[in-house]
C-alpha cells in the first residue's frame, strides 16, 4: 500500500487499512491475471456488433463506407489473431502439464521399477 502524503503514518505495530477502491483494485487484478485476454476480446467484438449497425445510415457515403468497414475488419482480425494466440499458449501450458506429469509418474525410473516389482509379485514372477 502506499503512503500518502497528507495522512500521518500509522503508530509502530500498526498498518494502514485499504481503502474499498483499493480492495477492488486488489481483486480486479486477482480476477484479470486468471482470464485471458480473448475474454475480454469478446467484449470488444460486441462493440463492434453494436457501432457495425451505423453501416445503414453511411452506406451512401462510399469512403465513410469503406473507411468504416476496413476499420472494423481490422479489429475482427486482430481479436480473432490475440484468440488464437491465447489457444496455442493454453494448448502449450496443458502438454507441459502432462509431458510434467508424465516425468513424474511412468518417466521416473524408480517409480517403474517399483512397479514392475508390483506387477511381478502378482503374477508370481520375482
Amino acid at each position: 500500500m502506499q503512503n500518502r502524503p497528507d495522512m500521518a503514518p500509522p503508530p509502530a505495530g500498526m498498518s494502514c487499512s485499504k481503502t474499498l477502491l483499493e480492495h477492488f483494485r486488489c481483486a480486479y487484478r486477482n480476477v484479470a491475471a486468471s482470464r485471458p485476454t480473448s475474454f475480454y476480446l469478446l467484449f470488444a467484438l460486441l462493440a463492434i456488433a453494436l457501432l457495425g449497425s451505423q453501416v445503414y445510415f453511411i452506406r451512401r457515403d462510399p469512403e465513410r463506407l469503406g473507411l468504416f468497414l476496413a476499420l472494423n475488419f481490422t479489429v475482427c482480425f486482430v481479436v480473432i489473431f490475440i484468440a488464437l494466440l491465447d489457444c496455442r499458449d493454453i494448448i502449450r501450458r496443458t502438454l507441459r502439464e502432462r509431458r510434467r506429469a508424465f516425468r513424474e509418474t511412468l518417466g521416473d525410473d524408480a517409480f517403474l521399477k517399483r512397479m514392475r516389482e508390483r506387477t511381478g509379485a502378482k503374477r508370481g514372477q520375482p
